[in-house]
């Protein structure tokens, strides 16, 4: 069995859609399974043993016919793009690929796919990765009775180079700050950062801040500031799984790192906007988490209060 899934978006997207690749291969072992990722997420799965082939979807004209000649000369059994919206990539995918069946989201007064996943509505109480899993019902994989953690697998190349910057660190737990997230707004300001990083006994801890490239002065400015954190110097968002999944905790707003510690059941302390429908569908997934909330309405977490930071990370971090 051939079988193309559409997963364009953000990386967290692709995170959360980990499960239904092995919930594919779990029902069908001899399936190939073959990807359309986005350029900014397709290295989440370049690790994955589910996947036989990434098509890396890219916008000059050179990349899109070279990407046109390498759907179009497999015939698959399923075409799958769960989304629960309409989107010109989804039109513009299913009419190239060659598929026997496709599986998608239909405007009411336009069939593209031969079956309809619901929409937007009707998934609006649902966690992102179990409004994937409804696009797997013509594969007779229905949606399991728990959400089911992301499916994440560390590269060697990363792993050397984490193992290596850990050898430079005492003994202590390690404690993972990532002060980046997808908007400003969604992210604590630094003085705040540097309040809490005053305030909070990390005698006991090895704390790094990670950071995405665009946040370097900032995390250089916090570091300065403050008294124990090292800065972990990644080179992808690899090196960055990598040291999550070796972490005792991780403090992040919410961003795709929030699923990287759900695919690890790494404990965290998430700070969040105010909206509730965002929470639901994007919530984590860890076993041990402890969640800071920003003024209901908030879309950001300008209105959280550091000094709620500060006093539960007190209580965290008691060895």
């Amino acid at each position: 069995m051939k079988i193309l899934i559409v997963q364009l978006g953000r990386i967290g997207d692709m995170i959360l859609a980990t499960p239904l690749f092995k919930a594919i291969a779990k029902k069908y072992p001899d399936a190939e399974i073959d990807v359309i990722a986005g350029r900014h997420n397709y290295n989440i799965i370049k690790n994955n043993p589910y996947i036989n082939d990434i098509i890396v979807h890219r916008k000059p004209p050179l990349y899109i016919l070279l990407n046109i000649f390498r759907i179009r000369r497999k015939t698959y059994n399923y075409l799958i793009d769960p989304k629960d919206h309409y989107s010109n990539e989804s039109k513009y995918f299913a009419w190239i690929a060659k598929a026997n069946i496709k599986i998608g989201y239909n405007q009411s007064k336009k069939r593209i796919f031969h079956h309809s996943v619901p929409g937007l509505s009707a998934n609006k109480n649902l966690h992102y990765t179990m409004r994937h899993f409804q696009a797997l019902k013509p594969l007779g994989i229905y949606m399991p009775t728990e959400i089911p953690r992301p499916d994440l697998y560390t590269s060697d190349y990363s792993e050397e180079y984490v193992v290596r910057f850990l050898a430079g660190l005492t003994d202590k737990p390690l404690l993972t700050l990532n002060i980046s997230a997808s908007k400003e707004n969604k992210m604590l300001q630094p003085d705040k950062w540097v309040k809490i990083l005053r305030k909070v006994d990390m005698r006991d801890w090895n704390t790094v801040i990670s950071y995405a490239p665009p946040e370097k002065s900032v995390a250089e400015y916090i570091a300065d500031k403050s008294v124990f954190p090292i800065l972990f110097r990644s080179r992808s968002m690899s090196d960055v799984i990598s040291l999550v999944n070796r972490s005792s905790l991780l403090i992040t707003p919410d961003t795709s790192l929030v699923h990287v510690a759900s695919a690890f059941n790494t404990p965290m302390v998430g700070i969040y906007s105010g909206l509730n429908v965002q929470f639901e569908k994007f919530k984590p997934l860890m076993d041990d988490q402890t969640i800071i909330r920003a003024s209901e309405g908030d879309s950001g977490i300008r209105t959280v209060n550091e000094d709620d930071v500060i006093e539960v990370l007190r209580n965290k971090l008691k060895l």
